[in-house]
C-alpha cells in the first residue's frame, strides 16, 4: 500500500480520534521497540515498531472495549487505526527481518532464520493486514464527504466513493492475545479462525523457539527461577510441535501463555524481535 497515502490517513484518523488521543501518547518511548543502532534504518523501522503497537492498541480498546461515548464515524475510525497499527508493526518487522539477512550475507554468516521471516511476512502477514485495512476503510469512507475521502480512494483501488447500497459481506482476521477465537463486527461481517499450522510452519515456529532458548540461556537480567520456567515452557513448545499428532489448539494457547510471559525478556531484543515477527506470521501476535 502506498505509504505516502498511508502516512495522510494516518493524520485523518487521529483527527477524527483527538479527544480520545491521551496527550503525549505517540511520543511515549517504549525500550522493547528499539532496535539496535547499528541496523540500518533503525531509527525509521523503532519509530514505526512503536507506532503501530499505540496506533493497534488504542484502536483495539477504542473498537472492541470502550465504554466512552462515541459516533458512529468515530467508532468506524478506531477500527481503521487498529489496522494501520497492525500493518505499521509488520512492515517495520519485515524490513528489519530483510535487513539483519542482508548483513548476515555480507558478513557470511548465518541470518538464523530472518530471510525467511522476512518472506513470511511479505507473502502472508502483510498481504492479509493490508485487506483488513481495506475493508475497514471502505466503510470508514462512508462518513466522508467526497472531497474528504477522495485522497484516500486509491488504497482500495478505486476513483469513486464506495456507496452505501450492495454492501458485500467483509472478511477479516484479527490478532489478539488471549484464547483463540472468532470476532464478528458490523452488519455482514465474517469472522474466520485459522488454527491449522502446516509441517513447515511448525519447522519455522520450532527453528525460532530454539533460537529463543539460546539467547535465554545467556540473558543476564533472569534470575535463575525466571530462566528455568520459561526454558520449561519452551521445552513444553517444541515438544508439541515435534509430535507425531501436534494439537494446534493447545499450541496456540501455549504460544499466548508463553506471549505473556516472556514481556520481561524485550531487554533481548534480537532474538524477541525474531520470535515475534515469526509468530506474527502465523497470526500469533506476541506482547
Amino acid at each position: 500500500m502506498d505509504w505516502w497515502i498511508l502516512k495522510q490517513l494516518r493524520a485523518m484518523i487521529l483527527t477524527d480520534l483527538r479527544d480520545f488521543v491521551p496527550q503525549g501518547y505517540f511520543e511515549s518511548e517504549i525500550e522493547k521497540f528499539k532496535l539496535d543502532d547499528r541496523i540500518t534504518g533503525a531509527d525509521h523501522s523503532s519509530h514505526e515498531f512503536r507506532w503501530g503497537y499505540l496506533a493497534g492498541d488504542l484502536g483495539q480498546k477504542l473498537f472492541f472495549k470502550s465504554t466512552l461515548i462515541m459516533s458512529a464515524r468515530q467508532v468506524s475510525t478506531s477500527e481503521v487505526l487498529m489496522n494501520l497499527g497492525m500493518l505499521a508493526g509488520a512492515e517495520a518487522a519485515q524490513g528489519s527481518a530483510i535487513q539483519l539477512s542482508k548483513d548476515a550475507e555480507a558478513k557470511g554468516v548465518s541470518d538464523e532464520n530472518a530471510g525467511l521471516v522476512a518472506a513470511q511476512l511479505r507473502d502472508e502477514c502483510i498481504p492479509t493486514l493490508s485487506n483488513n485495512i481495506r475493508g475497514a476503510l471502505k466503510q470508514y469512507l462512508r462518513y466522508l464527504t467526497p472531497f474528504e475521502a477522495e485522497p484516500f480512494l486509491p488504497l482500495l483501488g478505486s476513483s469513486s466513493t464506495p456507496q452505501t447500497q450492495g454492501v458485500s459481506p467483509r472478511t477479516n482476521n484479527y490478532i489478539f492475545n488471549g484464547n483463540v477465537g472468532s470476532v464478528q463486527t458490523g452488519t455482514n461481517a465474517v469472522a474466520n479462525v485459522i488454527q491449522n499450522l502446516g509441517k513447515n510452519e511448525r519447522a519455522s515456529l520450532a527453528t525460532s523457539l530454539q533460537q529463543f532458548k539460546e539467547a535465554i540461556e545467556i540473558e543476564p537480567s533472569l534470575s535463575e527461577p525466571e530462566r528455568q520456567k520459561l526454558l520449561e515452557i519452551v521445552q513444553e513448545c517444541t515438544s508439541e510441535i515435534s509430535s507425531e499428532s501436534p494439537n494446534d489448539t493447545k499450541l496456540l494457547n501455549m504460544f499466548n501463555v508463553f506471549g505473556t510471559t516472556i514481556q520481561s525478556l524485550a531487554s533481548a531484543p534480537a532474538a524477541y524481535q525474531i520470535l515475534k515477527t515469526s509468530f506474527l506470521a502465523f497470526g500469533i501476535d506476541l506482547p
